[in-house]
């Protein structure tokens, strides 16, 4: 990294905006930045290292509190780096949290600016954000914060810190430095193989042996597994001789199977006789009573043949009784045709009489009262339009009356307008002619004749009264007083008008009114005599509108005409009907008549009888079932009865119940036989099946234990359990600080004048430690080495300083993705004597040749001397401002 330019705004002692322009120093690599005590040197390199970590480079320092108090409320607080790293260029600015005044709000609110940065990457990409920036210029610069502080910022108080770091801090850098990682990574996974190792050695154990545990589980009393409990106590076991063992428990658990296997077959066949035996004679007591049973049914359908001839008989009278059934149908029929035409005559007649009341009903709107229903309907008619036209007038009339009574109010406002005009202007015109007096003394002068009584002294003329108006303001008031009278006749006029249209209507209504009154009359009297002639007084007709009453006085007329019409055609089909009727009972009595002659023909007393006979077609299936049925039975009982008793012949009923005790114990024999059997083939295939099991984890362990043993030696070599006492790590970084020290010592050495050389402690003090990046010192007027805690102040600067060039020499020479370009240098020199400050300068002077840059912040006047290029910090009462010299 080499930056380009550096902004500063409102930040610390710089009250403005300062720029940095280090291509101000065209090419020389070397810079001081001097100035006084609290003037701002520091803050310069505390924007660089915000700028690219979002932190500053020292740690007595907030990254919070950087806000300058000498800047303007307006002026912002930020930094913003131009920078070369790799051969390209980068752009970051960023600003810390800090108040601010609201630039909206004028009354001094304050809110507060939240921390922010931005990044401009060569490609013209922009990344925003705190987290998002800081990740990217971790990638970009590979060090993080604290490794840049250590490598290339060597801060105020800070510059001993790589030198006199622990080896676990020295470890931590370097390893990013040189990607040593990969080495502690190969240490773990060698660390996890080998516990992954010895993990499977120990399961295929506990496997082995759980195996043979689960073989010997409730098994302990048994014989044969004796010596095997003995070979498998804890902390006991010898798997060769448990081998044997299982080889030979495994011959004789197979001696014991086929054993028992032979005394279960001997059962089974001595099981299998006695069935047979049992079935034959079970078979013979089966058509015993087979045969039993076959003559005691026969005997019961024997006894029931009175019974089925019964059956038939009752059949067959069914059957003469169905024969009748046309007879009754035909009779039926025909009497039911009767009925029917009887009861529709009835109906017919209740139909007339109903037409005929509601008719009589409708009579008071016939024909003889039409001409007075018209003459009624009419005067109502005429009743209605005159309510109409009322109720419309009256609304007029209200109108008018309001708008009059408006205009009236008008009228009487302006009036009282008007006469306060009118006594305003008398009040000022009388005032005006009492003071003429005071107006005419006004006038008077001294030795000249009054108009009034010609004298010519004025000894006490009259005084003129304060507030008198003039004669145009008189004339004014009088105008006033014209155009309100003006007003007022006009108000009155219109209110004229509305009072005359009112009365024109109010007479209108009071005519229409009168002629109202007489139509009610009329109507009355019409009312009362419809109702003394049809006796029609139905009190909600006559409240009804025209309209209602016109209709329901021309429904009830076309009803009547309807009613009229049903009763004549009503009386016609009565009579047709009644003649129906009576040719309908004479063919009834005759069917009659057949049917009873063909019930004596058939053999039945009367038709009751005959009826009384018929069965359901249910009870006739039912019937003839039985008796097939019967039939069936009879013979199939007869047949099986002769063929049953030529079979048994003379044989009898055996008891077999010993015979079934003997094969309940025979049974009990071979089930305790075949449990005997299916115990010992489990055991023997347990056996069998843990042998196997047990050569094979055996082969397992084997070829396991010979992995890990390879494995946890390569493992014992990287982890530091060896003679040096170094892990893999240790041992590459080992290496590379060698290197370091050995790049440092061509300064320190230089810097001492010869007396001292950095190298590495090569054996910890402490046997436990695995590490050894610990650093110590050769000094050569003693000839002896010695801790570099040990070293004076200004001593421990310069092996500082040496340090860090070595390894800025290395890291660029391993060309890891670091570029060391830039080196800053805070304070330090002032422990170092004349001679040792020419020897530090060379040193660095001979650094910016190969194109790096370095400043170095110091308070040492003989630096001033020796630096040509500076950059001077100048301090102020209101704030710090920057130049450059070259």
């Amino acid at each position: 990294m080499r930056p380009e330019k550096i902004v500063i705004s409102g930040w610390g002692p710089y009250k403005n905006k300062i720029e940095i322009d280090f291509a101000k120093l065209n090419g020389r690599g070397l810079f001081l930045v001097t100035g006084a005590t609290g003037a701002g040197k520091t803050t310069i390199f505390d924007a660089v290292t915000y700028a690219l970590y979002g932190n500053l480079s020292g740690e007595m320092r907030e990254k919070n509190s950087v806000r300058s108090d000498f800047a303007d409320p307006d002026m912002p607080t930020y930094v913003e780096l131009f920078m070369w790293h790799d051969g390209k260029e980068y752009h970051i600015v960023r600003n810390p949290e800090y108040t601010r005044p609201r630039k909206r709000v004028k009354n001094g609110a304050l809110t507060k600016e939240k921390e922010n940065a931005v990044l401009y990457l060569p490609d013209g990409k922009i990344i925003e954000g705190t987290k998002e920036v800081n990740a990217k210029m971790q990638e970009i610069m590979v060090l993080d914060y604290q490794q840049f502080k250590q490598i290339t910022m060597i801060a105020q108080g800070e510059f001993a810190r790589l030198l006199t770091a622990s080896p676990k801090e020295k470890t931590r850098i370097f390893r990013d430095i040189f990607g040593t990682g990969v080495y502690e990574q190969f240490t773990q996974t060698l660390r996890a193989k080998s516990n992954e190792l010895y993990g499977k050695v120990m399961e295929q154990r506990h496997k082995l042996e759980e195996d043979v545990g689960m073989l010997l589980v409730n098994r302990r009393q048994q014989e044969e597994t004796a010596t095997l409990f003995e070979l498998t106590e804890p902390d006991n076991w010898n798997y060769d001789a448990v081998d044997d063992e299982l080889s030979a428990l495994s011959k004789i658990t197979r001696a014991t199977e086929k054993e028992l296997q032979k005394q279960c077959d001997n059962l089974q066949t001595e099981t299998e006789k006695l069935t047979r035996t049992v079935t034959e004679r079970k078979l013979e007591n089966e058509q015993i009573e087979r045969l039993i049973l076959a003559r005691k049914k026969l005997e019961e359908l024997q006894a029931n043949q009175e019974i089925m001839r019964k059956k038939q008989e009752t059949l067959e009278r069914a059957k003469q009784a169905e024969n009748l059934l046309p007879y009754k149908v035909k009779a039926q029929t025909v009497e039911e045709a009767f009925l029917r035409t009887k009861a529709n005559l009835a109906r017919l007649k209740e139909n007339e009489a109903q037409a005929r009341r509601e008719f009589a009903a409708l009579t008071p709107f016939g024909g003889d009262y039409k001409e007075l229903w018209q003459s009624y309907l009419e005067v109502c008619k005429n009743l209605a339009g005159k309510k109409a036209d009322v109720d419309s007038l009256m609304a007029n009339v209200e109108k008018a009356f309001r708008e009059w009574e408006h205009a009236k109010e008008i009228f009487l406002d302006a009036d009282a307008y008007c006469n306060e005009k009118r006594k305003a202007y008398g009040e000022a015109e009388r005032v005006y002619r009492f003071a003429m007096v005071g107006v005419v003394a006004r006038m008077l002068k001294s030795g000249e004749p009054c108009p009034v009584c010609g004298s010519t002294e004025h000894p006490s003329p009259a005084k003129e009264e304060a507030g008198v108006l003039t004669e145009a303001e008189l004339a004014a008031m009088k105008e006033e007083v014209e155009k309100a009278e003006k007003e007022l006749s006009g108000k009155q006029s219109k209110a004229t008008a509305l009072k005359t249209v009112l009365a024109d209507k109010e007479q209108q209504l009071e005519k229409l009114q009168e002629a109202l009154e007489k139509d009610t009359d009329a109507e009355s009297v019409l009312r009362k005599e419809l109702i003394a002639k049809t006796s029609f007084d139905e009190p909600d007709f006559w409240i009804m509108d025209f309209s209602r009453k016109e209709k329901m006085v021309q429904e009830n007329r076309e009803r009547a005409t309807q009613l009229q019409a049903i009763i004549t055609t009503a009386a016609e089909h009565i009579k047709e009907m009644q003649r129906d009727i009576a040719d309908r009972e004479s063919a009834w009595q005759e069917s009659a008549k057949e049917y009873a002659i063909a019930t004596k023909a058939a053999g039945f007393s009367d038709i009751n009888e005959a009826e009384a006979a018929l069965l359901t077609s249910a009870d006739v299936n039912r019937i003839t079932g039985e008796l097939e049925g019967y039939k069936k039975e009879l013979t199939a009982a007869k047949s099986v009865t002769e063929h049953l008793a030529e079979t048994v012949g003379n044989k009898e009923l055996c008891d077999l119940q010993p015979l079934f005790e003997q094969a309940r114990q025979l049974g009990q024999q071979q089930d305790e036989a075949q449990k005997q059997l299916k115990s010992a083939h489990t055991f023997y295939e347990e056996v069998k099946k843990t042998r196997t099991q047990f050569a094979e984890k055996l082969e397992r362990i084997k070829v396991a234990k010979e992995e890990y043993g390879y494995v946890k030696d390569l493992d014992n070599l990287a982890s530091g359990n060896n003679a040096k006492r170094l892990v893999f790590e240790q041992y590459v970084l080992a290496g590379f600080f060698e290197e370091i020290l050995r790049a440092a010592n061509l300064r320190f050495h230089k810097m001492t004048g010869g007396r001292y050389e950095m190298s590495r402690v090569q054996e910890a003090g402490d046997g436990r430690v695995k590490d050894s990046l610990e650093i110590q010192v050769m000094d050569y007027y003693t000839g002896k080495s010695r801790s570099v805690k040990t070293l004076s102040g200004g001593e421990s600067f310069k092996a500082s300083l040496a340090l860090a060039l070595g390894m800025s020499d290395v890291i660029q020479a391993m060309n890891g993705g670091i570029k060391v370009d830039t080196l800053f240098i805070d304070e330090g020199f002032g422990a170092l004597d004349s001679e040792s400050l020419d020897q530090a300068c060379q040193t660095l002077t001979g650094l910016v040749e190969h194109n790096r840059l370095i400043g170095i912040i110091s308070h040492v006047p003989e630096l001033r001397e020796r630096i040509d290029c500076q950059v001077v910090v100048e301090k102020t009462n209101s704030g710090s401002t920057v130049k450059i010299n070259v």
